[in-house]
């Protein structure tokens, strides 16, 4: 049996070794030499000598051809105050510690090294086994348990952390955070006296990682401005709110906020547990930011970022909406739970959006926008019971799939410049509107197109500004023959590839603006919609349906709405 105390000098081993030298604290390390006595003597550390360089994944073995495998260590991610344990676990008997991530832990002696404040250990007498570490005398902020076996192996850094806050009193009073990452914990609910946090408290982050996170203090709304920080505020990165209550969750930056978080980049994370909703506006914010937004009520999540590149996650479990827009915008995923709209970039310019994933397993419909000139990717799924999706994207070759489990949603796409990749729901029952301009395309050519796979011929739109069918043309060589009637493309024996076939279509069409011929290239088949002047331009559209094979068109109101 082994008993470490990290301040004292008591150990008992029933063990056939002696360590030559008796150590106290934390920062000590000996060597270990064999005798016939068993002898009990204060040690701290393991009893292999570990003031040899190794490796955060293993350090060699005590012996020649002894235990080279470290083991692995195991934390439960929690909040806990420094009075408190926590249980780890290794895959090996040996030792555990807890450490301050501010800690650059390379091996063993990195860690007993360290700041007594940075770091504990407990003695794990079993594999596997929940074994309690204490986190008494610990420094506030982020730690992760490492695991030594017997022999001397340091594992990596356990997946869990474990947060130990630094706790805001109700009396105004200045908190400052040291050189590790530093977690200040508070309350806070409007025009409640007994609120641990306020415009009184001096906050200062210090070095590190520093977060605050406030919990409402009684049944109310938390609405958060720039008068709500102390101009004494610094230093600090993450900002996490959660309303237990049913009050609302506001917050607004700018003033003193701006100076608390002006270390460049913004981690904030809201939880509202109503049916109230949360508002957040950082259009007075510079910085970058990554929002992670969760209602468990039904409350609206409604987020508007600032200019700064932003990354924003939304979760509804409930019936409320998720809006969110921003000049800043650069990635957005949201996921709804009920007849809430999910509605992206509405507001303003979206100009660096390029990434939206979207989920609907309600009813709510989705509207996304994205005035991105480059490359967007969006996937939507529809896993609920009603809801249209509509999605807008400007220039760029732009990637739009559609997923789900529901095939009935009505589907607007407007895809924009670009050769847009478009994916339907395969096996889809409501009608899917691909809107197209003169400009979606750029000059069309072999690689240069429009891409709709799971196209319903019977069920599916695709719009124009204008679309007629085109003039009837009696073909040769190089000049495609085209029905008036049908709009279907048939070709001289002589052009046989894509291109030919292609600048046969182009030859033959004629002067009208919208006239649209459609012919079979293999199993697909391809749209052309002319401008009307002679020659591709970049004012004409080339559409390939993926799989699909070539029959009349139907063309009613500036639509093809059905294909034989």
């Amino acid at each position: 049996m082994e008993t470490y105390r990290k301040y004292s000098s008591l150990v008992t081993l029933t063990t056939s070794l002696v360590l030559a030298t008796a150590l106290f604290g934390c920062g000590g390390s000996g060597t270990a030499t064999t005798t016939t006595t068993a002898t009990a003597v204060p040690v701290t550390t393991p009893t292999t000598d570990t003031s040899s360089s190794s490796s955060s994944s293993s350090s060699s073995s005590g012996e020649s051809g002894g235990d080279n495998t470290a083991p692995t260590a195991t934390a439960t991610t929690e909040t806990i105050v420094n009075t408190a344990n926590t249980n780890v676990q290794s895959t090996e008997v040996g030792t555990a510690y807890l450490v301050n991530t501010s800690v650059t832990v390379t091996n063993l002696a990195s860690i007993t090294g360290a700041a007594n404040a940075s770091w504990n250990q407990v003695a794990i007498a079993a594999a596997n086994t929940p074994t309690a570490l204490a986190a008494a005398g610990l420094d506030s902020g982020t730690y992760k348990v490492y695991a030594v076996d017997e022999t001397g192996n340091l594992s990596t850094a356990s997946v869990g952390t474990v947060t130990i806050p630094f706790p805001l009193t109700a009396v105004a009073g200045a908190f400052n955070g040291g050189a590790g990452n530093e977690t200040f914990s508070g309350t806070f609910t409007d025009g409640d006296a007994a609120s641990t946090f306020d415009a009184g408290d001096v906050i200062v982050g210090g070095g590190g990682t520093d977060s605050l996170h406030l919990i409402s203090q009684s049944v109310g709304a938390m609405t958060l401005t720039g008068p709500s920080w102390n101009a004494g505020d610094s230093g600090l990165t993450s900002l996490v709110v959660r309303n237990t209550g049913a009050g609302t969750i506001g917050l607004t930056a700018g003033g003193n906020f701006n100076t608390a978080y002006s270390t460049g980049h913004l981690n904030l994370t809201t939880t509202g547990d109503a049916a109230n909703p949360t508002t957040v506006v950082l259009t007075a914010y510079a910085g970058t930011a990554t929002i992670v937004a969760t209602e468990i009520g039904a409350g609206l999540i409604d987020i508007t970022t600032g200019a700064g590149a932003s990354t924003v996650s939304a979760t509804n479990t409930a019936a409320g909406g998720e809006t969110v827009n921003g000049t800043g915008l650069t990635s957005v995923t949201l996921v709804s739970g009920g007849a809430g709209a999910q509605t992206i970039g509405s507001v303003g310019a979206t100009n660096t959006l390029t990434s939206i994933t979207t989920t609907q397993n309600g009813s709510g419909a989705l509207t996304a926008t994205s005035t991105s000139a480059t490359a967007v990717t969006v996937s939507a799924t529809n896993n609920g019971t009603a809801g249209g999706q509509t999605i807008v994207t400007a220039g760029g070759n732009d990637t739009i799939t559609l997923l789900g489990t529901y095939t009935g949603s009505v589907v607007s796409i407007t895809a924009g410049a670009g050769a847009d990749t478009l994916t339907l729901l395969a096996g889809h029952a409501g009608i899917n509107t691909i809107v197209q301009t003169t400009a979606s395309t750029g000059i069309p050519t072999t690689t240069n197109f429009d891409s709709i796979t799971n196209y319903s011929k019977a069920l599916d739109n695709i719009g124009c500004t204008t679309l007629i069918l085109p003039t009837a043309s009696v073909g040769g060589i190089g000049v495609a023959t085209i029905s008036a009637v049908t709009g279907i493309a048939t070709f001289n024996g002589a052009d046989i590839t894509f291109a030919s076939h292609l600048a046969a279509v182009v030859a033959g069409v004629g002067a009208g603006a919208g006239e649209t011929v459609i012919w079979q290239e293999g199993v697909d088949s391809y749209i052309f919609i002319s401008d009307g002047a002679a020659g591709a331009t970049a004012t004409d559209v080339l559409i390939k349906l993926v799989n699909r094979t070539t029959g009349a068109l139907t063309i009613a109101g500036n639509k093809i709405t059905a294909i034989a």
